[in-house]
């Protein structure tokens, strides 16, 4: 026969039952508690503060989003803060809406910057000035007809020729009054000085030019009388002998153009669309700090030629010739 097996010893705790079991494990949970950290209720202070958060939140994009609009945030559909110039020359120092002028140059760098740029040159052999341009300074009925129906083939401006001169018509995407802003700024800035354009006038031409499907040429646009103007508005250019008032623009740490010719009796008006002050000083006038967004006006009433420099920075240099 087999001997039994010896019985060996149990190792650790002798467990006599469920009593000893239980006295053993709260023994354990007495030395080892489960770890509390990061288990914590929130305070109630807490929610609070977060729920003021969401509701303050939800209250300023409710008041300041503009119904989500895609128009919502465009500057010209808002009123503007007119800036007063440290020369103490009072520009009205409350709330006005913008001029035509303004609210088309905003039409401008928006849709038309790209290919006639900002300061107006346009780029060689492909898209031709408006600064000084023939098109830009004559009648507005062209001006109103390239704008509406665009542009195609080859063309000479200034003397220039642009051979692969393509404008897409914006009868589509601009309204009566956007086209009649655009083509106000365009006619004032950069040099140019010729009279602002009125809605009611492209209003008419587009109803005129509704069955035309083509884009115009350059022949279509010399069969129009250079001198043709569209309805409302002031017609043509300057009269002769009259007053005129001719803008500089300040832009990009120069005067643009840096040099203009005056007669005696008329105005310059420099614009600064730089983001730091900018002077027109010369020995004979000084403008002041022009702060950003701001301008200043000189009526000349001598002759001759008067250079002129910007104080803060020397280097930016013009001359005003009066005849």
């Amino acid at each position: 026969m087999r001997e039994p097996m010896p019985t060996q010893a149990k190792q650790g705790l002798d467990y006599d039952g469920t009593a000893g079991v239980q006295e053993v494990h709260a023994a354990i949970q007495r030395e080892k508690r489960e770890p509390r950290a990061g288990l914590e209720p929130l305070s109630l202070w807490l929610i609070g503060l977060y729920a003021l958060a969401v509701f303050f939140g939800g209250f300023y994009i409710g008041r300041y989003s503009g119904s989500f609009a895609g128009d919502s945030l465009d500057p010209g559909g808002a009123p503007a803060v007119v800036r007063k110039s440290a020369a103490g020359a009072s520009m009205e120092g409350q709330v006005a809406e913008l001029s035509p002028a303004l609210r088309g140059k905003k039409v401008f760098l928006a849709n038309c910057a790209t290919c006639h740029q900002p300061s107006g040159t346009g780029v060689a052999g492909q898209y031709p000035p408006l600064a000084g341009s023939e098109y830009v300074l004559g009648g507005t009925r062209r001006l109103g007809m390239i704008v509406l129906k665009g542009l195609q083939g080859p063309l000479t401006v200034k003397g220039a020729h642009y051979g692969s001169a393509v404008m897409q018509p914006w009868e589509k995407t601009l309204t009566d009054a956007k086209v009649a802003d655009v083509l106000t700024y365009v006619r004032s800035d950069w040099g140019n000085n010729a009279p602002p354009v009125a809605a009611e006038g492209i209003a008419a031409l587009r109803k005129e030019l509704a069955g035309r499907g083509a884009s115009f040429t350059e022949a279509d646009l010399q069969s129009v009388p250079a001198d043709a103007n569209l309805a409302g508005g002031e017609n043509g250019a300057a009269q002769p002998g009259a007053a005129r008032v001719v803008e500089v623009t300040i832009r990009n740490m120069k005067f643009n153009p840096p040099s203009v010719e005056v007669r005696v009796g008329d105005t310059v008006e420099w614009k600064n669309d730089d983001i730091t002050p900018h002077t027109a000083t010369s020995a004979t006038f000084d403008s002041g700090s022009i702060d950003p967004d701001g301008s200043w006006r000189r009526t000349f009433t001598e002759g001759g030629d008067i250079p002129y420099s910007c104080t803060f920075h020397p280097e930016m240099k013009g001359v005003v010739s009066v005849k």
